[in-house]
Parts: structure tokens; sequence; C-alpha cells
């Protein structure tokens, strides 16, 4: 079952039509093959090529129909091969077809049968898998490219991240309670110095207004109370497993383990859900010192 980020991809996706198909199709690949690795195509073309992968010997024609006609879309295709095999076969051995529909199969045997055995065709199922390749970062960009909400990403970051606790937990039958603090204030001053309270204070105030603790909320509800617990319990083990430093020492090198565990960049907005789950863990007494009204 495809995510909600996904299905925004999809949607967004699938309703680009002309030249704005080629432009995303050609900021995705930059993003994936680099500015060294994809040649962007011109706005006036006279080869059928909308772009060249360079690491492949690949040249590359998209469509974006109004409406799926079976007998257009194969002038299309034929016409954009033709062109290609005219101007730049010589120089590039390779080629793609890319559209925004779900291409069907017969149409694909026609492809490797009458133009091209080897061609390369990609529907909008496979170019949803390549924006889900991508980094996280790059992914963003593309996003931000179709418009689609950031709170999607937020969403999907955090689920990512609850996930992975889970599956990294063992199985429990304890329960751990949620409890509705009144004493939060006197929480963080317990577990931080007075020089940090200030900060503290500022970072859950933030993680309030943008709507990450409601966000984490909404994603917890969706676990089992079992799962809950187990998740709980792995973020327990890991803070316990660091040994050295003050509480805030030790909740930046957790924030540490986890941006190496769950992204490969130096990543802002992982960074940003990683404190935020961490820090709705906190408030939440599942991590830090109790105040002695909540013991």
């Amino acid at each position: 079952m495809n995510s909600p980020l996904q299905n925004q991809f999809k949607t967004q996706i699938a309703g680009l039509r002309g030249f704005a198909f080629q432009d995303f199709i050609t900021r995705l690949y930059l993003l994936k093959y680099g500015s060294n690795g994809f040649l962007p195509p011109r706005r006036v073309r006279d080869s059928g090529s909308d772009g060249i992968i360079l690491s492949e010997n690949r040249v590359v024609a998209c469509y974006a129909p109004d409406n799926y006609d079976k007998k257009d879309f194969w002038k299309k295709v034929k016409g954009d091969y033709e062109s290609f095999e005219k101007c730049l076969k010589s120089q590039y051995s390779n080629w793609s077809f890319i559209s925004n529909i779900d291409i069907p199969q017969d149409v694909i045997s026609k492809i490797h049968s009458e133009l091209n055995r080897h061609a390369l065709v990609l529907g909008i199922q496979n170019i949803v898998s390549s924006v889900e390749e991508l980094s996280s970062g790059n992914k963003r960009k593309i996003g931000s490219f179709l418009n689609i909400d950031p709170d999607y990403f937020a969403r999907e970051f955090l689920g990512e991240i609850l996930e992975d606790l889970l599956r990294g937990s063992p199985f429990t039958d304890s329960t751990i309670q949620y409890e509705t603090l009144l004493y939060f204030p006197d929480k963080i001053k317990l577990n931080f110095t007075l020089d940090e309270v200030e900060s503290v204070k500022t970072e859950y105030d933030l993680f309030l207004e943008d709507g990450l603790f409601r966000n984490i909320s909404v994603l917890l509800s969706n676990y089992e109370d079992e799962e809950q617990d187990r998740i709980k319990i792995r973020l327990m083990y890991d803070l316990d497993s660091i040994f050295q430093g003050t509480f805030r020492e030790r909740i930046h090198s957790l924030t540490k383990l986890y941006l190496n565990r769950y992204s490969n960049e130096n990543d802002d907005e992982y960074l940003t859900n990683i404190r935020a789950v961490l820090l709705f863990f906190f408030e939440q007494c599942i991590i830090g010192k109790k105040t002695e009204d909540e013991k």
C-alpha cells in the first residue's frame, strides 16, 4: 500500500502536461544522475530527444497525454523513436520512452517487437519508484517543484523513525503508561542546566506550533498498545546504552545515532523530526528524570 506521500507524488506527476512533465523529468534526472550524468533537452527540438542519460548512453523521450488514445499514443512513440533513429542513434545506442500514465502492456510489447526490443519503457509507477530512490533532501526538492505540502514529508519521516524503533525492539507484554503532564517546566529544570532550559523550551514550543507533536500522536495511535510499548522500550534502551555525559549530551549522542541510522546525509529535516520524537517522549516521562509529582 502506498503511503500518503507516495500517493501525492503519483497524483501530482500524473497531472503534469507538455513542457511541465518534461521539466519534471529533467529535474528528477538531474537529481538522480547529477549534472555530469544527465544532459537536459533544448526547448526547441529536432531530434526527438527530451534529454540524454550520459552514464547509460541513453536518449530519453517524454510524453504526457491529455487523454490516453491508443492510436495517438503509438503515433507519438513511433515518431519519437524514428527521430532518435535518424538523428542520435549513431551517437547514443540506448533509448527510453517515459509517460506519466500506466502504459498498457500491449503497447510495451509492440514497442519491443516493432521498434526496439531493448527500449526502456517507463510509466507512472516507475517514475514514482525513481522518486522514492532519491535521498530525502532531493525528494523534498522534487516535492517542492510539485507543490506537495511539506507536512506530508514530516509525517513520512516520523513514520519511518517510529517503524524502525518498532522493528528494533523486543516483544513485551508490559505496559508503559502515557501521562498528561502538568509539570513540564519543572521536568526540564530537573534534566537540563539553567543555561539549557530556555533553548529546550523554545525547541518544544516550535515543535508544538509546527504540528510535529500532533503528527507523532496521530502516528502512534495507529499502533497497537503492545507496539507502542515496544517503541518506548527501544527508546529507553538506546538512551540507557549511552552512559557518559549530562542528559543533554546523551540526548545529542542519541540524536546523532538516529540521524546516522535513518539518513545517509546531514539532513536537517530528519534532524528536526528525530529531535521532536525524543522531546515528545521526554514530555511523556518515557525518558529523563521525573519530578516528585510524576513518580
